[in-house]
């Protein structure tokens, strides 16, 4: 068992096969929660001798939610549930190892009220902030918003996240810009990059110029000669050449004007962190510097919000319109959910990653920690570590002197 004080006079305590639990003065236990929302997730089937099991959801009166059992259901803070399910067919070669002639996912939204948003299973489904989607079908996007409502009358090759008032859009190589009234203001026609050969992309391949992965095409992009190429989130394309760095859509055309030092994705669609002179700023697709400072580094948004690092090398925490939340901390522990399992600490000007398995037991159940909540990351300001709450305040959470030089 490992245990860290906390503020409140409780202990928080992780113990193998039975998670993280609040352990209390008086010695008792209760398991850490995490909110789950009003639905019950319950395993529904077991599948192909147990190599998988099935969830769904059931209401107070012990009703199913989903006709059937699927791969995945995870609960959002905004009030929503993601379902995730897939062919069972490749579910078979995925836990047999054998590589599958069939790989189709579908994604849902349902709602606390057990009601399935749009009545509509997509190809992909991507959660922005303010209670919108990302939604993707047949290789094109548009937006959802909780009532149904499409944000687009049609699909597009790409859309950008809602900001409030508006959204940019990219369709046949148009960049446009459209508002809550309905109006679709044409901002600039984007520029071809010349393009030849084929390149490897991670865990994909590229076949005839077409994108390949899991045995099934999932687009036609094409890719500039002599670049370094990575698939990013948003399905956008960054082109590293020996004059700077730009972004390609999905036909290989530039989004920016201007050539960079370095591009990095902020895991929102339509919003990059570009630098120059080893400083960071945020610029949307219309390539607009998102009102905010320059930075020393800028962490990927998670649930709207991304951890900034000022030149004076403290650290804030920043939302999609670049306003300033919170500031003044001196170190971060973050993990990226859904990424691979390791916290990101940043202290003064230093970084250092700990894989699983490394670090202290502090680490060690910050990670669990992180890993199963929502939250941002910790903050810290002299030895006090804060959490982000959803009221956008930083709540005091435990004290603990952490050194990077003194943690392996």
């Amino acid at each position: 068992m490992i245990q860290i004080d906390l503020l409140s006079g409780d202990k928080l305590s992780f113990e193998p096969y039975k998670g993280l639990s609040i352990v209390s003065l008086n010695g008792s236990s209760k398991k850490f929660h995490i909110d789950e929302g009003p639905l019950r997730i319950i395993c529904d089937t077991l599948s192909h001798g147990n190599y998988h099991h099935l969830d769904n959801l059931i209401d107070s009166t012990g009703r199913k939610i989903l006709d059937k059992g699927v791969r995945t259901i995870k609960y959002d803070k905004q009030g929503f549930y993601v379902v995730e399910d897939n062919n069972e067919d490749e579910l078979i070669n995925r836990y047999h190892c054998i590589p599958g002639d069939k790989y189709e996912e579908k994604h849902c939204i349902v709602l606390n009220n057990g009601t399935i948003l749009a009545n509509q299973w997509f190809d992909d489904i991507m959660v922005l902030p303010h209670g919108y989607f990302k939604v993707f079908k047949d290789n094109k996007e548009n937006l959802l918003n909780l009532n149904s409502e499409f944000y687009l009358h049609s699909y597009v090759d790409f859309i950008t996240v809602f900001y409030g008032d508006y959204a940019y859009y990219i369709n046949d190589g148009v960049l446009y810009k459209a508002n809550k009234s309905g109006e679709h203001i044409k901002i600039k026609e984007l520029n071809t990059l010349p393009v030849k050969g084929k390149y490897i992309l991670r865990q994909l391949r590229v076949e005839d110029g077409n994108v390949v992965g899991y045995n099934k095409p999932i687009s036609t992009f094409q890719f500039p000669y002599n670049s370094l190429v990575y698939k990013a989130y948003g399905d956008d394309f960054l082109p590293t050449e020996n004059n700077g760095t730009n972004v390609i859509d999905k036909h290989s055309r530039l989004i920016f004007n201007q050539w960079y030092d370095s591009v990095e994705f902020s895991h929102m669609p339509g919003l990059y962190y570009v630098c120059r002179n080893n400083l960071w700023s945020m610029v949307d697709i219309a390539e607009n510097k998102v009102v905010g400072s320059e930075y020393s580094l800028l962490t990927p948004f998670q649930c709207g919000y991304a951890i900034a690092r000022n030149t004076n090398n403290t650290y804030c925490v920043v939302d999609i319109s670049g306003k300033i939340i919170v500031d003044g901390f001196t170190s971060v522990l973050q993990t990226q959910k859904g990424g691979i399992w390791n916290v990101q600490y940043y202290k003064n000007d230093s970084h250092k990653t700990f894989f699983h398995g490394q670090g202290n037991s502090f680490i060690f159940i910050i990670q669990c920690l992180l890993t199963e909540t929502n939250w941002l990351g910790l903050l810290e300001k002299d030895n006090i570590w804060y959490y982000f709450d959803d009221n956008q305040q930083m709540v005091p959470f435990c004290e603990y002197k952490l050194s990077i030089s003194s943690d392996k």
